[in-house]
């Protein structure tokens, strides 16, 4: 993953630097001035005693409060972005993208937050315009964190608006410009709240299903490829997962709480018939045979593996995400 070196995956340390104090330094007249510290917000003592949810809440909406602030004094260098370093100002992306990622954990209260998300994300872009440099690096660590098929941070519905914002920019190459508005096209496929795109799947021996058609609580929407290490380690995971009353997802399919459907996209269909019968037979294993998943029009499946979480009505809880967001969600509701 490319998180700077200082990158804190834990959330105890985050919010421990976090809680401390930045302060306005000015530049000492020198020909290169020392950066200052990224001016981090202090967190009121009554939100910190309420916990992490509503510590997140609030650096979620002020976390860039203090750098975008007009009357800060800060030095000025062409190495420099309103005083801070690249590597200060990428720490700060970094525990941003993780803030961002911890309310995410929340589907409803995260479509509340995505409004103020994207604006806090724009308006740092509008900062970053008075450097061609820091404009386009800036870009590029946001859409690593919020894009990236390898970052787990990943939120398609927080880097399409950016990324059409930026498809708009006159700061950015005409040819870039269509990449972003690709990009933003495809990430505003089944956004997380929508109903997810209906499609039919096979089973290894010719019987057709809807997906709409599979019954249960949540429906874990699973991409895969025979043979993939990375597909094999989510479903070894899926396969030891237990309920705080120690039910499996075994049981939790047979009491219709939780459906499988282990969707193979493309187009080798002997190694996939070879391999499908080592899959859990209590699993929707299938295969796309018209195609359809493979051409971007219903579902942008940008890596294998990829997960969804959908809730009975078959809308989509989750998108794209990390199997530990998935598995804790479905712990603490099941």
């Amino acid at each position: 993953m490319k998180a700077p070196s200082c990158f804190r995956p834990a959330f105890l340390l985050i919010l421990a630097v976090l809680c401390s104090c930045g302060g306005r330094v000015k530049g000492n007249g020198s020909s290169a001035p020392s950066p200052v510290p990224f001016p981090v917000p202090e967190i009121p003592v009554m939100l910190q005693q309420q916990g992490g949810a509503a510590v997140a809440g609030y650096l979620c909406e002020h976390f860039w409060d203090g750098f975008l602030d007009t009357a800060r004094v800060f030095p000025v260098s062409d190495t420099l972005l309103l005083g801070v370093s690249r590597d200060g100002l990428a720490k700060a992306v970094a525990e941003y993208a993780y803030v961002v990622d911890a309310i995410s954990s929340d589907p409803g209260a995260f479509r509340l937050q995505i409004p103020r998300i994207c604006s806090s994300l724009t308006a740092l872009m509008d900062a970053a315009s008075v450097s061609p440099y820091f404009f386009t690096w800036l870009a590029d660590e946001l859409s690593y964190f919020f894009y990236n098929p390898n970052s787990p941070y990943r939120n398609e519905d927080v880097y399409g608006p950016l990324a059409l914002w930026l498809s708009e920019s006159p700061l950015v190459d005409d040819v870039i410009k269509g990449r972003y508005r690709f990009e933003s096209g495809l990430c505003g496929l089944n956004q997380c709240g929508s109903t997810a795109a209906d499609f039919g799947f096979s089973d290894r021996h010719g019987r057709m299903y809807s997906m709409h058609e599979i019954d249960a609580e949540y429906v874990i929407m699973f991409f895969t490829n025979p043979g993939c290490d990375a597909c094999r380690q989510i479903i070894d995971r899926l396969t030891s997962f237990r309920t705080l009353s120690g039910l499996t997802l075994e049981d939790l399919a047979r009491l219709g709480k939780v459906a499988v459907l282990n969707i193979y996209i493309d187009s080798d269909m002997e190694a996939w018939m070879d391999y499908s019968v080592s899959y859990p037979a209590y699993w929707h294993n299938g295969y796309d045979p018209y195609g359809v998943l493979r051409d971007n029009s219903l579902y942008a499946i940008r890596a294998i593996p990829s997960m969804y979480l959908l809730d009975s009505e078959k809308r989509v809880l989750f998108k794209d995400a990390v199997p530990e967001k998935i598995m804790a969600y479905l712990q603490a509701r099941l």
